[in-house]
């Protein structure tokens, strides 16, 4: 029975059935070889010869027996049920646990089971189904029940604010309450809840409320001060919000201490940042209430909240500087209050005659109430206080344009564009003033470098060309051909075998290379009783077929910021699946209609360039990103290379070739220069043969046959490999402190407990693909920021540890979902937000780059529990 019960449990259902089978004809009246043949069976994905197995095993003549036999049945499914969840074999656990419910359709522990089996899978909506069916079977009569409808309910909410269902969740929340005695992350996360929704009274309340229930430390109290704030932002309490955060970074000294020494020492690369940096700096060190209300309306400002700005920037008045006056001016701007924002122009340069932002703004306030004369005077004026600055020639050309003075407007166009040579809409509006005096061949010329700089731009250049020729102020209309705007896709195809079926075309088109396959998946190592949502997808995933398709006239398109991709046919027609484009859905979610994508609300494409002649495709999403470039781009290469086309006979290669890791890798593939169309020169075009190699598997998700392929290319032969070896570290932290973001804050403290494990920092930006693959290739271990450079795993051996480090709020899996390719162990640690969920939020708006702070702590124990 053991090593039957063994092979079940190893995952030998095929072993299992024929041991246990042996077993009946020894022991044919032992109802326990019955159940687990029939589980057997279950997990061999024959449901209905388990449930036939089971029907026979119990009694139906004696009701007692049958009873009692059922209850064994149950017993051993949930036995079963809960192993092979224990040991990471989730789907098996789900089938068993399905088993379990039909033998017993109102038992919640059951449902409670199933739940948390949907959630590790990542299916919420089945998960919420399930725990809302346990806690509507559980009567409120017992303690066990009671703390089971607890566990549910905290569920229930944390899963319903993950999908943004914040009304469920505050309603789960709240029912929570009823069951356990209250904790300040209740209603902590209730305020959340109440705020996403916009109701801030109610937020309000329950963070006042979270502040009452004592706490170990006050600093646990950090986040709910600082989400208290917010609410009073949210309100207009500015006073009680700016006293709020006070208090939150009061709490967190050393978190303070450690992001302030970080902007000191590696400055914000964005605006923005600097503009958060400042007042963070400003709140908790300044003691003037002023400074602190002139740098919160900054920031407001650049969150788009100018009610709430314009009220900060009020009370800052008192400082009467010019910064304020600017600042305020530009904010009621923004909010479409220009005759205010002149009056407080005009007040600024009362106090500072000679500031040139002042009189620029003054400008702006009168170009947008209509007085362009007396705004091209104040123009003037910044102009003659100070000749270097440029932006006022913009703002010249709009206001001339409003009087029709086209040649003054062109000119100040053309010395604009001089100095920013990527202003799309200075470029746009150059052409205009051109048409208006008539000189098309430089209107044609602007009108082409606005579509270069900005392809999405072709609806509003189709709009402009035929009102003027409806004007009559164009009067050759064949040269405009080569700019003129084309139309978006008239039907979409959800394949390109699905194209090569209805459209009658060749079997050649489509050359199928790699069949279908299933990539097997595990959950990362984690100390959480359940791993981040963003880990939880089935335990196996469907890849789709790989192959090369040629397209007779074929064309295609990519965005300006390579987030949306078209390859059409030449009847215009849009193939689906060789057109990805942002956001980027798991192979196994249900595809959007072809229809769906954004070309088809476009309005207009660019025009396109025929090519005459052969053009492959090595054109992606994000072909900059070093991730998608290796992993999507990359093996490709692969794909034609086995699709019996020969690389000599295409005549190009449309491939982005800007960065010198794709120029490393187009040598090594064997691509040459003159072969290459360059993507940000040719980002719409028509080639006399396409030829189009779809994604190794789905885009980001990729079959371990890349891996094989990128360690052939980069990776110099194992003799060399091993003589080099003795050179490299064992131990990595791969720093991001070159990078521009997704920094780690707190690094130096870091390193410092890194050292202690025997840990070798490293940046990769200077070396070239082979040597960061040899790097990753000897390592035993490497820990790292989320960020490109832990596609090098890709070179990594077998069982080598990896610990990635995360924002809390962007966790994005891609580097899990290499290391369970390449067969790696993997673990990753949350950074934190002790300053609260919204204030947080306020201070970094877009989590994708911002820098991380960890808990040193958090780390330590990871290292510790890994190496």
């Amino acid at each position: 029975m053991e090593d039957a019960l063994e092979q079940l449990r190893t995952g030998d259902p095929s072993g299992a059935i024929a041991r246990f089978t042996d077993l009946l004809t020894v022991q044919p009246h032992d109802p326990m070889v019955v159940w687990y043949l029939g589980l057997a069976w279950l997990l061999q994905g024959d449901a209905e010869q388990a449930q036939a197995i089971w029907l026979e095993g119990i009694s139906l003549d004696d009701a007692i027996a049958a009873e009692t036999h059922i209850d064994q049945l149950l017993a051993v499914l949930k036995t079963e049920t809960q192993f092979q969840h224990r040991t990471g074999r989730i789907w098996q656990a789900t089938i068993m646990c399905q088993q379990w419910i039909e033998l017993a359709p109102e038992d919640p522990h059951a449902y409670a089971q199933l739940g948390n089996l949907w959630s590790l899978q990542g299916n919420l909506d089945g998960a919420i189904e399930a725990w809302q069916t346990a806690v509507e079977w559980i009567a409120n009569t017992d303690s066990e029940s009671l703390a089971l409808g607890a566990v549910l309910y905290q569920r229930l909410a944390e899963t319903h604010m993950v999908l943004q269902d914040y009304a469920g969740a505050i309603a789960s929340f709240q029912a929570l309450l009823t069951l356990t005695p209250p904790t300040a992350e209740i209603y902590i996360q209730l305020g959340h809840g109440y705020g996403h929704m916009g109701d801030w009274e109610a937020a309000t309340q329950s963070l006042e409320q979270a502040l009452k229930i004592p706490v170990e430390s006050q600093a646990q109290h950090s986040e709910a001060w600082g989400d208290l704030g917010y609410a009073y932002l949210q309100l207009g309490a500015l006073d009680r919000a700016i006293a709020c955060w006070k208090t939150a970074f009061s709490l967190q000294p050393q978190y303070v201490q450690s992001w302030q020494h970080h902007w000191q020492t590696s400055p914000p690369c964005q605006p923005f940042d600097h503009l958060m940096a400042a007042f963070v700096q400003t709140l908790t060190q300044s003691p003037s209430k002023p400074e602190v209300y002139l740098s919160l309306g900054q920031g407001l400002r650049h969150h788009g909240l100018y009610p709430l700005a314009i009220a900060a920037l009020e009370q800052a008045l008192p400082l009467q500087t010019a910064a304020v006056f600017v600042a305020l001016c530009q904010t009621l701007w923004d909010a479409g209050e220009y005759n205010a924002a002149q009056a407080i122009a005009q007040e600024g340069l009362s106090h500072h005659p000679q500031h040139v932002a002042l009189w620029i703004e003054l400008g702006r306030s009168q170009a947008a109430t209509g007085d362009a004369t007396n705004a091209i005077a104040h123009y003037q004026h910044a102009l003659q206080l100070d000749s270097s600055i440029t932006k006022p020639y913009q703002y010249l050309g709009n206001s001339y344009l409003q009087l029709g003075d086209w040649d003054a407007a062109r000119s100040a166009f053309q010395t604009y564009v001089k100095t920013d040579p990527q202003a799309v809409d200075a470029w746009f509006n150059l052409a205009i003033a051109q048409l208006h005096l008539r000189d098309e061949s430089e209107a044609i010329t602007s009108f082409q470098t606005v579509l270069r700089l900005n392809s999405n731009v072709a609806p509003k250049i189709w709009e402009a060309i035929a009102a003027f020729y409806e004007q009559e102020l164009i009067s050759d209309l064949e040269a405009w051909e080569k700019i003129i705007p084309v139309d978006t896709p008239e039907i979409g195809y959800p394949s390109t075998q699905a194209w090569v079926n209805q459209a009658r075309q060749l079997s050649s088109y489509y050359l199928p290379i790699h069949p279908a396959e299933t990539i097997a998946l595990k959950r990362p190592n984690t100390s959480d009783p359940e791993p981040h949502t963003s880990f939880r997808f089935p335990s196996t995933m469907p890849l789709p077929e790989s192959f090369v398709s040629v397209i007779p006239n074929g064309r295609f398109w990519i965005d300006p910021d390579q987030s949306s991709t078209a390859v059409l046919t030449a009847e215009n027609a849009l193939l689906a699946d060789l057109s990805p484009e942002f956001p980027i859905l798991s192979p196994d979610h249900p595809k959007p209609l072809p229809e769906q994508h954004w070309t088809f609300r476009a309005g207009k494409l660019p025009p396109f360039q025929a090519i005459e002649g052969t053009v492959a495709v090595l054109a992606g999403l994000s072909n900059h990103v070093y991730f998608h470039w290796m992993l999507d781009i990359v093996p490709r290469v692969e794909l034609l290379a086995n699709s019996g086309i020969e690389l000599e006979d295409i005549d190009y290669f449309l491939v982005s070739d800007r960065h010198s890791f794709q120029q490393e890798s187009l040598q090594k593939l064997g691509i040459p220069t003159h072969k290459i169309l360059p993507l940000d020169r040719h980002s719409h075009i028509q080639a006399t043969s396409l030829i189009v190699p779809s994604y190794p598997g789905a885009v980001a998700w990729m079959p371990a046959w890349v891996f094989s392929y990128l360690q052939d290319i980069f990776l110099p032969q194992n003799d060399t490999l091993s003589k080099q070896a003795t050179s490299f570290a064992k131990r990595l932290y791969i720093s991001r402190s070159k990078t521009s973001n997704r920094r780690v804050v707190n690094e130096p403290e870091l390193l410092q407990i890194l050292k202690e494990f025997g840990f070798t920092e490293m940046t990769l930006e200077s070396l070239s693909i082979s040597e960061q693959a040899m790097l990753f290739a000897n390592a035993d271990v490497i820990v790292a920021p989320h960020g490109s450079g832990l596609t090098n795993l890709a070179f990594c051996r077998p069982n080598t540890t990896v610990i990635e480090l995360f924002s809390p709020d962007f966790v994005y899996p891609c580097y899990w979902l290499l290391s369970n390719l390449v067969g790696l162990n993997y673990s990753y640690v949350l950074g934190t937000k002790p300053e609260g969920h919204f204030l947080h939020r306020f201070l970094h708006p877009n989590p994708r780059i911002e820098d991380i702070y960890i808990d040193p702590i958090a780390l330590k124990a990871v290292l510790t529990a890994t190496l």
